[in-house]
């Protein structure tokens, strides 16, 4: 893989489209939310100038290729990560022709995530803290019990199925005591084309940090 634009580019090429899926969880306000979405973008086409500096490849023109296709549904305002995983398994299943990151990975994104993007600097200023987040979910993650077996597809949750969660000594996360707990708080300035090609290689295991460290792969 020669760059991480150019991943994105061979997406765009191959779908049609690239970027995450991004589940809206959060519905206090509308302009807040368009806010949110004006520096989401103007950080990846900061990205993708960087990456012309470098190649001068036109890499800026991926931003017309750029799909987030936000889902929006009012029950999802404070939805847990479990059940976000849920509805993108469904989208995915109903997207077939995704093999890329955009098939495997999505992004949440609550009121906490729009305040802590608010309140950190925003292009032409860099984020260089990582103070802006999203959360990064992995579809395929599922629950581990005590006795060694995985929650099914649609029940991941840790109540599901009556079994005992499995306890591998760390500190709770949304009660998960895994060391994997299927979900990142990705760093604004990291989301694409950074993340979108470094989960396709190495990987979630290669880019994976377990909450509350804010990932900037």
């Amino acid at each position: 893989m020669s760059s991480d634009a150019e991943y994105a580019r061979e997406v765009a090429e191959e779908e049609g489209a690239w970027g995450f899926v991004i589940y809206r969880c959060t519905y206090k306000s509308d302009d807040e939310w368009s806010r949110f979405l004006q520096i989401l973008n103007a950080t990846v086409r900061e990205a993708l100038e960087a990456e012309d500096e470098v190649e001068d490849e036109g890499y800026v023109g991926l931003m017309d290729t750029l799909d987030w296709s936000v889902q929006e549904d009012l029950e999802l305002e404070g939805a847990r990560k479990h059940e976000v995983r849920r509805r993108f398994r469904q989208w995915a299943s109903e997207n077939s022709g995704s093999n890329s990151c955009r098939g495997k990975f999505c992004i949440m994104v609550d009121q906490a995530c729009v305040d802590a993007t608010l309140s950190a600097p925003a292009p032409p200023q860099y984020d260089r803290e990582g103070k802006a987040f999203v959360y990064i979910i992995d579809k395929a993650w599922r629950q581990k019990y005590a006795d060694g077996s995985y929650a099914a597809d649609e029940a991941d949750s840790q109540a599901s199925e009556g079994k005992e969660p499995a306890d591998e000594g760390f500190p709770p996360v949304d009660g998960c005591r895994m060391d994997d707990v299927g979900w990142m708080k990705l760093a604004i300035t990291h989301v694409a084309p950074r993340a979108f090609s470094v989960l396709e290689e190495p990987g979630w295991e290669g880019t994976y940090h377990r909450p509350p460290a804010t990932v900037k792969p």
